[in-house]
């Protein structure tokens, strides 16, 4: 659970939206996001994964 889920125990869905206007909410949703993953990013990507991302980009750049 984040620390912004942290709800009074045995209670149902009390969490208030902490955005009112509707146009915050991809700021809002990229800072969550961000906070979320920000440790996944930094690790590193696995060699098979980059294997393979290579490979796509090298047929990508031939000609057919």
């Amino acid at each position: 659970m984040h620390e912004d889920d942290e709800r009074t125990p045995g209670a149902k869905n009390t969490r208030k939206p902490e955005i009112k206007d509707a146009s915050a909410l991809p700021q809002h949703l990229g800072r969550k996001l961000r906070s979320l993953f920000s440790d996944v990013e930094a690790q590193p990507v696995p060699d098979r994964l980059r294997e393979l991302l290579e490979a796509l980009a090298a047929k990508e750049k031939k000609p057919e």
